[in-house]
């Protein structure tokens, strides 16, 4: 079978594409003998990584389009003949991707490779000879192979076979009876019970929202960079007393939640942060510490007549949090996290850079222990606002 990965991306990561294209290859060499049934001789994913001012472009929704018989394109003037092909767009995280090094850039890809493999189930009807047992098996063990995903450390081999068989984001599980799901089929019905069931797979969330379900808290134990940000990008954290919120209640979690911090930095409009959790809750944590941190934000903001984007701020958070649904009056933190887990030094070292370089980029400083609203000072022999943990 010819399997194939094709790229469409921001000018501002080209230098990276070749990490798509080196994947592309490695893995058409791996299926280029296998055969899994005659209706798909060719298998091409398309990567969609593009910045957010270019999102308007394309559709967020996965493309799928399956061509029985011969067909011939002419991608840059070249032909190209596909036959029996199956061809789907999907969508990687821009940022992620940007600050990736090549081994994080193809494990990224490889989880969301493997999650993109459920619209097969919406192709069913027109694609009947086709083995996907085998081709998900065979591909997940070249994942494996090439350490390209990781399993949780506590999950026993035929629970985490099941979790990437039938993996949580799958499916919005909306009742504990699941009376509002229609399973595929028997299988995926055992797997969702035997992770609801199993007390190693407290990441399964009821009600999650559909947006939420691209990055997780897999590993509870894990140590975590996590990048969150305003609503629209709203440059909030302009003045002290909106910075002296996000310090003082980063403080409250070290002190009274177990939070573990080992690098943070607050930007205008965002905040990052690599932190462990004492007692194995990182998304609880850092839920409790958005939640009390918008509604003290937006308390500050109504009570303060020297700021002169109040009303527009204040209009911006409630346009969003129409557009909620778990919301009531003022959206103020989007509801993502993009939470990575830091699985080597190297990883870790790049990301604390990235947080610390973070200002130097934005052109506010010229040193990264300038910026006063960051952990950098602290690992340059200095004393920041936060005591912190470190690498």
């Amino acid at each position: 079978m010819n399997f194939g990965l094709a790229v469409t991306a921001s000018v501002e990561i080209r230098n990276k594409t070749h990490y798509i294209h080196s994947l592309s290859d490695e893995l058409k060499t791996y299926f280029k003998d296998k055969q899994y049934g005659n209706d798909i001789k060719s298998y091409t994913i398309g990567i969609l990584c593009v910045s957010s001012q270019f999102d308007s472009f394309y559709k967020k929704e996965i493309k799928r389009k399956y061509t029985k018989g011969i067909k011939v394109i002419n991608p840059d003037g070249i032909p190209f003949t596909l036959e029996d092909s199956f061809e789907y767009r999907i969508k990687i995280d821009y940022q992620s991707f940007k600050s990736a090094d090549e081994e994080e850039a193809k494990k990224i890809l490889a989880t969301e490779i493997l999650a993109s493999l459920v619209v097969f189930e919406q192709m069913r009807k027109k694609i009947k000879d086709f083995d996907m047992n085998s081709f998900k098996a065979d591909l997940e063990e070249y994942f494996k192979s090439h350490n390209l995903i990781l399993l949780a450390s506590k999950m026993s081999p035929k629970l985490a076979h099941a979790c990437r068989v039938c993996p949580a984001d799958r499916y919005t599980l909306c009742k504990a009876n699941f009376k509002s799901r229609m399973f595929k089929s028997i299988w995926d019905f055992f797997c969702i019970c035997l992770l609801m069931l199993s007390n190693h797979c407290s990441f399964i969330k009821l009600n999650q929202s559909p947006m939420s379900r691209k990055y997780k808290f897999l590993n509870k134990e894990g140590l975590y960079f996590v990048s969150f940000a305003t609503v629209n990008w709203i440059d909030v954290f302009t003045r002290p007393v909106y910075n002296e919120v996000i310090t003082e209640s980063l403080t409250c979690c070290k002190n009274n939640l177990g939070m573990e911090l080992y690098c943070w930095c607050i930007m205008p409009s965002h905040i990052h942060l690599i932190y462990r959790a004492r007692d194995n809750n990182p998304e609880v944590i850092l839920g409790r510490f958005k939640e009390f941190t918008a509604k003290k934000l937006v308390k500050e903001i109504e009570g303060n007549i020297q700021e002169s984007r109040r009303e527009w701020m204040l209009s911006m958070f409630k346009k969003a949090a129409a557009n909620s649904s778990n919301v009531t009056s003022y959206q103020f933190w989007q509801h993502h996290n993009k939470p990575i887990e830091l699985w080597s030094a190297h990883v870790t070292q790049q990301k604390a850079d990235y947080i610390h370089n973070n200002p130097v980029a934005a052109g506010f400083v010229d040193e990264p222990w300038y910026w006063k609203y960051s952990s950098a000072i602290d690992y340059a022999d200095g004393k920041g606002l936060i005591d912190i943990e470190f690498l």
